[in-house]
């Protein structure tokens, strides 16, 4: 019994530990930085896309592609298909009727 206490314990300090140091959330931050923050050096070089960090953080975006077809496959699937739709068609333009101008009043029937 003591020891599942301290075992439950443990998850908890532990958990408390993860919610403070983040680390998920730092390891993303990682890949966004080799992947977009020195995408200047790419562009410069295309060769240096072949170092380890580069694929490393492309290692990393597939595993959160998959965590997210994990916990939400419907919705990640949905927004998979639409992601390359035509934006909605647009509505009429709008028309500006001016209050000081007595011709264009007369023409939209107004009361003078």
């Amino acid at each position: 019994m003591i020891a599942l206490l301290l075992a439950v314990a443990a998850g908890f300090a532990v958990g408390y530990v993860a919610r403070c140091v983040r680390p998920l959330a730092r390891v993303d931050d990682w890949a966004w930085e080799q992947d977009y923050v020195r995408s200047v050096d790419l562009r410069d070089d295309p060769g240096r896309r072949r170092r380890p960090g580069w694929w490393l953080a492309q290692i990393v975006f597939a595993v959160e592609v998959a965590g997210l077809f994990i916990v939400h496959p419907r919705r990640v699937a949905r927004q998979w298909r639409h992601r390359h739709d035509p934006p909605p068609p647009r509505g009429p333009a709008v028309t500006v009727i001016s209050t000081t101008d007595r011709a264009s009043s007369d023409r939209q029937g107004a009361p003078q």
